[in-house]
C-alpha cells in the first residue's frame, strides 16, 4: 500500500531494490547505501574495554547487534566447540540485547561454553569503537528466517571495517553490499563455511591485517555527505519549482 502511493523511493541495497520490484513497484527508485562515520570508527589500540567486561586477552570474536534470530549468534555459538579445538583461548563477545537472549544463553549452557561466550548487554556509543578495535574478527552470519526476516544492509559491517578488523558475514539480504567478499572479509552460507572462514582468519595474522587495511579503504568510500547529496540532487530533479523559486 505504501509503495503504491509513493511517488518515489530510496533503497539501501540491491536486495531492497529488488524487493520493491518484486512487490510490483515500477516508479522512480534511487539506490543510496548507508554510510559510516570514519572519524568516530577508525583503527586504534582500544581502551581496555574487553578487559573491563571480564574478557581475557587473546583471540576474540565479536558480534554487535540486537539479539534476534536472523542475526546468526546461535551459529557462532554452535561453531565455538570446533574452533576451541584449534584455538584454545578463544573468546566470543556478544554486544546487544533482544528477545533471543534466553535462547542463546540456553545454547551456551547446553554446550558448556560458560566463560567463553560473553553477553555484554547494551554497549554505549562511546565504547563501541574500542570494542571493534580490540576484537580479532567481527562475525555476523545473518540468515533469512522462516518468516522472511532478513538484513536490509548492515551498517555495523561498515563500522567494523572502518576499525580495520576483518569480517565474516552471512551471504543474505543486503549484506553483500556492505562487505567486499574476499577483500575485507568473507560472505558465507553454510555452517561449515562459517567454521572454515573463521579458522582461516584466526590462524593467519597477516591475512587479518591485510583484510583490515582493505576494510578501512572500503568503509571510507561510504560517506554520509555524499549519500545525502545524492538524495538531495535526485529529489530536486523531480520536485516542481515555480518561477519564483518556491517548491
Amino acid at each position: 500500500m505504501i509503495l503504491k502511493e509513493a511517488d518515489g523511493v530510496t533503497t539501501i541495497s540491491r536486495f531492497t531494490e529488488g524487493l520493491h520490484a518484486s512487490f510490483g513497484y515500477r516508479k522512480p527508485a534511487l539506490l543510496v547505501h548507508p554510510a559510516v562515520d570514519t572519524q568516530r570508527y577508525q583503527p586504534g589500540p582500544g581502551r581496555g574495554v574487553l578487559q573491563r567486561f571480564g574478557i581475557p586477552p587473546g583471540l576474540t570474536l565479536l558480534t554487535v547487534g540486537r539479539l534476534m534470530e536472523r542475526k546468526g549468534h546461535d551459529r557462532v555459538i554452535a561453531t565455538m566447540p570446533r574452533l576451541l579445538e584449534r584455538f584454545t583461548t578463544l573468546q566470543y563477545a556478544i554486544a546487544g540485547v533482544g528477545p533471543y537472549q534466553a535462547t542463546l544463553r540456553n545454547k551456551v549452557d547446553a554446550l558448556g561454553l560458560q566463560g567463553r561466550v560473553h553477553f555484554l548487554g547494551r554497549v554505549d556509543d562511546d565504547n563501541l569503537p574500542a570494542l571493534f578495535q580490540e576484537s580479532t574478527v567481527f562475525v555476523h552470519p545473518s540468515i533469512v528466517t522462516s518468516d522472511g526476516d532478513v538484513e536490509g544492509f548492515g551498517i555495523v559491517f561498515l563500522e567494523a571495517a572502518a576499525c580495520a578488523i576483518p569480517i565474516v558475514g552471512g551471504n543474505t539480504g543486503g549484506i553483500p553490499d556492505s562487505v567486499h567478499d574476499g577483500v575485507n572479509g568473507y560472505l558465507i552460507g553454510t555452517d561449515d563455511e562459517l567454521f572454515e572462514r573463521l579458522d582461516d582468519l584466526l590462524s593467519a595474522p597477516d591475512l587479518r591485517r591485510q583484510m583490515g587495511e582493505e576494510g578501512r579503504k572500503w568503509a571510507c568510500a561510504f560517506d554520509w555527505g555524499e549519500a545525502a547529496q545524492k538524495v538531495w540532487d535526485y529529489s530536486l530533479e523531480r520536485i516542481p519549482v515555480s518561477r519564483n523559486g518556491s517548491q
